[in-house]
């Protein structure tokens, strides 16, 4: 029978803000599976995801325009399946062998129907074809027969949408979750596509999301990160940062899901009570805190807290973001002096 998921924890952040410190705290937890928590599944928001086939079923459809949606989905599907030195895929191993026939099941139970036939999308030729094509309509008089291909339909209803996707996207999360009551999926959802869940009417999930001082990520990024090719996509001019950070952050639509919204310097320099706010949230006493410390450490994280306090060459980018990006930095109380490795 289709077990269902009791507790999908979705820890997400702002890119490099510390979501895999929630993460590494919650493996430190029996009755948790985080056996995947630090792989990101981007098969929901990756272009031509999940998130892209709703909007063009749903928002940009018309009696032809969902072949391409399907199609487009199915191709990402089978590029994630197999592995081909693509970071983000090899679901074959991450999920399961089983993951496209879930796939395949899933877009037949919304394709309203199929049939062979030809539209413009698929027109256009090769420079050989076009070439071969002029030659015949010249010499020969003759005009080309168009190919047809196999056209999927989905003329679907917004709520048959939704019912049929919540399905597909428990059943990829049922063949990674054993029996345990709670599975952590690290960024399966970002803060700017969080709302779009709301659609999908799902009780079952529990995101939090972790927000990390602009001046440290900026610093980390730029000295630290990035030398050791573990860059995160931010601009490293801080200026262009400071544009980019405000528009990333005011871009965030409002969303119905209960949500815990945390800081990464919170966790820790306020451990406990910030420990207990999650357990809090995610429903989970905390006698089943068993290996403390084995995985999350405040007292070596704290050698990732003012980074950019270490070194008089970051003060004038510093001023630029204190003065730009206010409303995000991290209220410290003292100052902290840490000259241990930053990761």
């Amino acid at each position: 029978g289709e077990q269902i998921m009791d507790k999908i924890i979705i820890p997400m952040s702002y890119m490099g803000s510390g979501s895999s410190a929630v993460t590494d705290l919650l493996r430190e937890y029996d009755g948790i599976n985080t056996k995947n928590s630090d792989f990101e599944y981007v098969f929901l928001h990756a272009p031509d995801g999940l998130f892209d086939l709703e909007y063009k079923l749903l928002y940009n459809n018309n009696s032809i325009r969902s072949d391409e949606a399907v199609k487009s989905f199915r191709k990402l599907m089978k590029k994630l399946y197999i592995y081909g030195g693509w970071g983000i895929a090899n679901y074959k191993h991450k999920i399961s062998k089983n993951f496209l026939n879930i796939v395949d099941s899933y877009l037949d139970s919304i394709i309203t129907s199929k049939y062979r036939g030809i539209w413009y999308y698929y027109q256009k030729p090769s420079k050989i074809a076009w070439f071969i094509r002029v030659m015949r309509r010249v010499i020969f008089k003759k005009s080309t027969k168009l190919k047809q291909v196999q056209l999927e339909m989905s003329l679907v209803s917004p709520d048959d949408f939704y019912e049929k996707s919540k399905k597909f996207i428990l059943a990829v999360i049922n063949e990674l979750s054993d029996k345990e009551k709670y599975v952590v999926l690290d960024q399966l959802l970002l803060p700017h596509n969080l709302n779009i869940i709301d659609s999908y009417k799902f009780e079952e999930l529990f995101p939090v999301v972790i927000s990390r001082d602009p001046r440290d990520v900026f610093i980390m990024n730029k000295y630290f990160w990035k030398p050791r090719n573990q860059e995160i996509p931010y601009p490293t001019d801080v200026k262009e940062f400071c544009q980019y950070y405000k528009m990333m952050r005011r871009n965030e639509k409002k969303t119905e899901t209960l949500t815990l919204r945390l800081n990464f310097e919170d966790l820790v320099l306020h451990y406990e009570e910030t420990k207990e706010k999650i357990e809090n949230f995610i429903g989970i006493d905390s006698t089943h805190h068993k290996t403390k410390f084995k995985y999350f450490n405040p007292a070596i994280s704290v050698n990732n807290l003012q980074v950019y306090n270490r070194d008089v060459k970051y003060k004038a980018e510093v001023e630029i973001i204190e003065l730009e990006l206010s409303e995000y930095l991290y209220n410290f109380k003292n100052e902290i002096v840490s000259n241990g490795d930053v990761f």
